[in-house]
C-alpha cells in the first residue's frame, strides 16, 4: 500500500497526464523498471491512491493545464508529420545511389496509428455492474465455467 507520493510516483502521474492511455510508457518515462504487466499493474496501484486522484482531478479539470498537455501531444504528433515528410526527401548515399528514409516514414505512421488507438494488441473491456452482459460475452467466446 501507498503511503504517501513520492516524487518518482508524481513524475508517473505527470508523464501519465500526457497520455492517459499508455500507463506503462508513463512508468517507464518515470525510471520504473520490470515487466510490463508489473508496470502496468504499479501504475493503476499509484494512480488509485487517493492523493493521486486528488491530483489527478485537479489538473484535468484545469483548463489552462489540459491545454499545455494538449499541446505536448500536437507537438509530438507534428514532429511526427515532419519526420515524415523529410524521409521521403531523396538523398544520395556514398556510392552515388538515390535513396529514402522509408523505415523512418513508417514508424512515424505507426506511431501516429497507436495514438489514435488504431492498432490493439490488448483490448480493454470496462463493464460495471453489468454481470448479465459479462456472461453473455464469457458464453459468446467460449469461456463459461459452468
Amino acid at each position: 500500500m501507498i503511503k504517501n507520493l513520492l516524487t518518482k510516483h508524481k513524475i508517473f502521474i505527470f508523464e501519465w497526464l500526457k497520455e492517459p492511455s499508455c500507463v506503462i510508457s508513463a512508468m517507464k518515462r518515470a525510471g520504473y523498471k520490470g515487466p510490463n504487466n508489473n508496470l502496468e499493474k504499479k501504475g493503476h496501484e499509484i494512480l488509485s491512491h487517493p492523493d493521486a486522484q486528488s491530483i489527478t482531478g485537479k489538473i484535468l479539470n484545469d483548463k489552462e493545464i489540459k491545454e499545455q498537455v494538449k499541446l505536448t501531444i500536437q507537438k509530438v504528433l507534428d514532429d511526427l508529420e515532419v519526420a515524415k515528410k523529410y524521409s521521403l526527401q531523396p538523398y544520395h548515399d556514398a556510392q552515388g545511389n538515390q535513396r529514402r528514409e522509408l523505415g523512418v516514414f513508417v514508424r512515424a505512421t505507426e506511431l501516429q496509428g497507436k495514438h489514435l488507438k488504431m492498432f490493439a494488441d490488448k483490448v480493454t473491456v470496462e463493464v460495471d455492474g453489468h454481470a448479465a452482459l459479462v456472461e453473455l460475452v464469457k458464453k459468446r467466446l467460449g469461456e463459461n465455467d459452468g
